[in-house]
């Protein structure tokens, strides 16, 4: 399976995947009306279109049979507004904002390939820094974090819809 980045031709595909995933993943484990108004805020093909064509942000995927089946969401040398003040760190950084795999792949190695390749991107855009947010609740997720090195240095607030959760935020030197 080979990385490729996402162009707009994979955007209808790259959205139901990202859409799917994510409703699998974290519906059971969210007030309804709360998890429904994230999605429909943030799973829509305008915000998806509009982020492959921006320069800042790159998706990159795995593909299996042409089907989407892994993928990152990196925003280059970027932090939300909110979260500069609380940042620790000094230098230039991007943000690894998603990584999804679809449950059949999970154990087949994508997630640290995904994460090499979040990494060799920060690098070639000469960031000190890579970092992400993580809720605090996905304990496999925050494992895998560690175990490639990343460190907890904060947490902040994230919104599933009107439902405030806390989420650490996790970073990695390059």
């Amino acid at each position: 399976m080979q990385i490729e980045k996402a162009t707009l031709p994979d955007a209808t595909q790259l959205l139901a995947f990202a859409k799917n995933t994510f409703i699998a993943t974290y519906a059971h484990l969210n007030e309804p009306v709360f998890f429904e108004q994230y999605v429909s805020a943030n799973f829509r093909m305008e915000n998806i279109e509009n982020e492959l064509k921006n320069e800042q942000i790159e998706y990159w995927i795995i593909k299996e049979k042409e089907l989407v089946v892994t993928y990152i969401k990196l925003n280059i040398n970027h932090l939300h507004d909110a979260e500069v003040e609380m940042m620790p760190t000094k230098g230039s950084m991007s943000e690894l904002e998603r990584i999804y795999i679809a449950e059949s792949q999970k154990g087949k190695g994508l997630g640290k390939m995904m994460m090499e390749k979040a990494l060799e991107r920060a690098v070639f855009y000469q960031n000190e820094w890579l970092w992400l947010g993580v809720w605090q609740e996905n304990t496999n997720a925050l494992a895998f974090y560690k175990h490639l090195g990343l460190e907890v240095f904060g947490s902040h607030a994230f919104y599933m819809g009107d439902d405030r959760q806390e989420d650490f935020l996790m970073r990695i030197k390059l």
